[in-house]
């Protein structure tokens, strides 16, 4: 095998493989540690609803 033509070079760095095996890796941590939480439902969601609440009757009012 001639390696002359494409020598290769060990200590070089595939930016966009590290990267994705990062993302895989980060994705599977997460997967991991949320199956260990119970889902919580936020006081932000209610805050939602009030402020959707709060909309609504703003576009029932008539122009001005």
């Amino acid at each position: 095998m001639n390696m002359d033509s494409e020598e290769v070079d060990e200590n070089s760095i595939d930016a966009e493989a590290l990267q994705a095996q990062i993302d895989l890796s980060m994705s599977f941590a997460q997967s991991l540690v949320s199956s260990w939480l119970e889902p919580q439902e936020f006081p932000a969601s209610s805050r939602n609803r009030d402020l959707e609440k709060d909309l609504t009757e703003y576009m029932k009012r008539p122009p001005r």
